[in-house]
């Protein structure tokens, strides 16, 4: 019997350890429990990204086999995914009919572009502009993918042909007239009811798995269309040469697609991270070289899948190597029960595809936009019925548009205040939400809580000059702290305040001057108009400066005898006409200000 030394011991129980640990035990079971959820979705997801169900089946192999190589996260499940799914098969849909190419050609040509766009936006660490799709857009982009997806699968369920991309193309085919097939509502129906059941009352049962086994015993005894035979084939590749005009639309396709399913996969690894850290830059590799070796292959873009991932975080998986194990329940089903899957209905495919589309639609999300702000609710809103009015990448770039939009506007009219001191807290606070709010008299200090640029440039020189107008104002200090971001806009508005308050007499002093704010002041000549000993580190040390310039320069003593008509005050007589609130309306926080600046 042969012997071992202590180190090739040691090595050979270290490897025998590490293959249990990645292939046996829970990795094992979340392995084929992912596997058997996996190959019905990539079935549907073939179907419904134009590719057929074989194809779909080996796209999904490709991610399988190359993420544990190349990703990090633990649970992650990289395939086929419906929403990028869809929006390939959008794309590439009219311009099959346009130019007369097959739709796998450029399926499998945008999958490569999108490879290419996240490789390379790798290496340029152009990671960020998946910040462009806010919570909003990706709400409303997923109600609104959420919407076709029950458009497209409309068609299978009813057992007729009824597809479109776009709402208004739907009801046209609607008004053409369509057969129904009741016992492929039925199964449709049904698998999406049996879904859904099993989700929320047996999650651990793979309910998909339950609904594909029901509708393959439908597809042998009813009257209804199956998938029909297949086998685990690559897709057969074209090299037929593409017209430059088609190559810029699906590059254009390739780069929102690209956005779309990075972002996707990093929600996806944050939201089931359990604490550890997600490497960004290594998952967008993985998707990247995924769909780069996907579409040399002739398959379609792919992204994270939600479900998958819960499902392998529910069963256990103890690292990233279940997806191996999937990819061998994927490649053994394919290959021993194909004859048995070749009988399921078409109406069971479209309730997986109906299912999924369920489950886009963040209505919790939905509920905290309208708790935060309307203007939260209107991108989403506009967003969903772009994509299901326009089509998808028209729907995502109003949503975008909108959001930006939103953002000027709110920085446009930022949260800006007049600050006091309130008995029991330190430092100083906004003296509209706390009017108990103490100010020294002669002094007010301002803040306006937004970087200085064109857009809040005039509304900032008006606040600022009109905080000035307070009754007895000597000094008026600018807390700046938040103002680290200016352009050469915001700096004209800074010298015309100095020039604006040194005509009424009050001297214009800078709080908190970051080096951010007091270098680009310094290089536009502002710092040498305000004066640098007018500049202050601090809140305090401005507050205190301050106190002692009024101790030699006390402020003389001005009466200001009430203005009277016929002995009625003129407040008494806008109470009596109800028009007392209105002036306080149509003043602004001014008024207020100028009564809490009295001395």
């Amino acid at each position: 019997m042969a012997r071992f030394s202590p180190v090739e011991q040691e090595t050979r129980d270290g490897i025998v350890a590490l293959l249990r640990h990645h292939f046996l035990g829970r990795n094992l079971i979340a392995g084929v429990v992912v596997g058997a959820y996996l190959v019905p979705q990539a079935m549907a997801y073939g179907e419904l990204a134009g590719v057929g169900p074989s194809a779909g089946l080996t796209v999904a192999l490709i991610p399988l086999l190359l993420y544990p190589l190349l990703g990090r996260s633990r649970y992650l499940s990289l395939g086929p995914e419906s929403a990028v799914a869809l929006m390939a098969a959008a794309t590439v849909g009219p311009l099959a009919a346009q130019y007369g190419l097959s739709v796998p050609l450029l399926l499998g040509t945008v999958s490569a572009i999108t490879g290419l766009i996240l490789v390379v936006a790798r290496f340029a660490g152009a990671g960020f502009v998946t910040d462009l799709l806010s919570k909003p857009v990706l709400i409303g982009y997923l109600t609104g993918v959420a919407v076709i997806m029950v458009l497209s699968q409309v068609g299978r369920v009813l057992g007729d042909s009824v597809s479109a991309d776009t709402l208004p193309a739907f009801i046209a085919d609607l008004l053409d007239g369509v057969a129904v097939n009741g016992w492929a509502v039925v199964i449709g129906l049904g698998t999406f009811g049996v879904i859904l059941g099993f989700h929320r009352w047996a999650p651990r049962v793979p309910g998909t798995l339950v609904a594909i086994a029901l509708g393959i015993v439908a597809g042998y005894t009813l009257p209804v269309s199956t998938i029909g035979d297949f086998q685990l084939s690559m897709p057969q590749l074209e090299w037929t040469p593409i017209p430059i005009d088609a190559v810029g639309q699906l590059f254009l396709a390739a780069a929102a697609i690209a956005l779309v399913a990075y972002t996707d996969v990093i929600v996806v690894a944050r939201a089931f991270a359990d604490n550890e850290r997600v490497d960004a830059d290594r998952e967008m590799t993985a998707l990247g070289v995924s769909d780069l070796v996907g579409g040399l292959f002739g398959g379609y873009p792919i992204s994270a899948s939600s479900s998958r991932t819960a499902i392998a975080r529910m069963n256990g998986a103890v690292s990233r190597f279940y997806s191996w194990i999937v990819a061998v329940v994927l490649i053994i089903t394919a290959l021993t029960l194909a004859p048995i899957l070749s009988n399921l209905p078409q109406a069971t495919l479209g309730g997986v595809i109906l299912y999924a589309a369920w489950t886009l639609v963040d209505v919790r999300g939905w509920r905290s936009l309208y708790r935060l702000r309307l203007g939260e609710v209107v991108v989403a809103a506009a967003c969903a019925v772009g994509v299901v009015l326009l089509g998808i990448l028209p729907g995502i770039a109003i949503a975008i548009g909108l959001s930006i939009m939103e953002l000027l506007l709110r920085l446009s009219r930022p949260h800006e205040g007049v600050l006091g001191f309130v008995p029991g807290l330190p430092g100083m606070h906004d003296v509209d939400d706390y009017p108990e709010a103490e100010q020294i008299p002669g002094l007010v200090v301002y803040r306006y809580d937004a970087p200085l640029f064109f857009a809040n440039a005039n509304d900032f020189y008006t606040k600022v000059v009109e905080a000035a107008d307070a009754d007895g104002c000597r000094w008026l200090v600018l807390n700046v702290e938040a103002n680290v971001e200016v352009d050469s806009t915001g700096l004209d508005a800074l010298r015309e305040i100095h020039a604006a308050l040194d005509a009424k007499g009050v001297e214009l002093k800078l709080a908190r001057v970051k080096n951010d704010l007091m270098i680009p002041m310094t290089h536009y000549g502002v710092t040498r108009v305000i004066g640098q000993e007018n500049m202050f580190a601090t809140l305090p040390t401005a507050v205190q400066a301050y106190r002692d310039w009024a101790e030699d320069n006390p402020a003389p003593a001005v009466r200001h005898p009430a203005p009277q008509t016929n002995g009625v005050s003129i407040r008494s007589t806008l109470d009596a006409l109800g028009l007392h609130r209105f002036g306080r309306v149509t003043s602004g926080r001014g008024e207020q200000r100028r009564q809490r600046g009295r001395p």
